[in-house]
């Protein structure tokens, strides 16, 4: 099995700069064809994000910090879209989460994301409307562009990368060090990408075992499709009123 770098997805012709819903990468297998193939945008519709956002504040209403994870973060499009989630929330309760640790193994396109301009389509900018109450300006600036253009440049802005850190890492080696309690982890639609089934497992097992406590893991339909959720509610996860939503039980064993 061989994963190719993030790359520019033609089918949509992007321009050179980092850009939501024009990176894509493939699984090949040995002979060279493509097993999966995904691409990456703000709030993907794979998970129900203002429902998901409720659930977190309510079910860690209790803590003063919890540790959270987006593994396979891509362009970054995944953890902003959560901070700006949260943010837009609550502002002052949503501190515990921040900041969001977004590890990805592509320093290409981590660094071009922290120093970069990003030309987001209006599907995008759209959406970023929406999940933050109209205050698109607050997290990101935005640079003039012309009328028949079908994208702008838009860069993160201060307040929007402070609740955010990210880190190259090989997340298969990371998930090790993962905290047993309070910790949500996003890992939605990356597992196809680790390597063959046997490394797949591995990384699931190691999951499983790390997170004991008050803890959430997030899927995507290609763990779904692999049968991920099922393995994580045989290793004792239980699944929430939110697709591909799963969490730890109590220590009295209730959810």
């Amino acid at each position: 099995m061989r994963i190719t770098p993030l790359m520019p997805n033609l089918y949509i012709n992007p321009p050179k700069a980092p850009t939501f819903q024009s990176i894509i990468r493939d699984v090949r297998d040995s002979n060279g064809n493509i097993k999966n193939s995904n691409s990456t945008c703000f709030y993907s519709k794979d998970i129900d994000w203002k429902n998901f956002s409720d659930y977190l504040f309510r079910k860690y209403q209790k803590n003063d910090k919890v540790n959270v994870f987006s593994f396979g973060c891509s362009d970054g499009s995944e953890p902003m879209s959560l901070a700006i989630l949260l943010d837009t929330h609550n502002r002052y309760e949503a501190r515990k989460f921040f900041p969001i640790i977004a590890k990805d193994n592509d320093e290409f396109i981590l660094n071009r994301l922290r120093s970069s301009n990003v030309r987001a389509y209006f599907s995008d900018i759209d959406k970023i409307v929406e999940f933050s109450d109209n205050h698109l300006g607050r997290y990101f600036i935005i640079k003039p562009q012309l009328p028949e253009n079908e994208s702008m440049i838009i860069h993160p802005t201060y307040e929007l990368n402070n609740r955010i850190r990210y880190i190259n890492s090989d997340v298969r080696k990371s998930v090790n060090a993962l905290p047993s309690k309070d910790t949500v982890l996003m890992i939605r639609n990356i597992v196809p990408y680790l390597g063959n089934e046997a490394k797949q497992e591995e990384f699931i097992n190691t999951v499983t075992s790390k997170l004991k406590e008050n803890c959430v893991v997030v899927i995507g339909d290609l763990e779904e499709d692999l049968g991920i959720g099922q393995k994580l509610e045989d290793a004792g996860f239980v699944p929430t009123e939110i697709d591909h939503v799963y969490e730890t039980k109590s220590l009295s064993g209730q959810v």
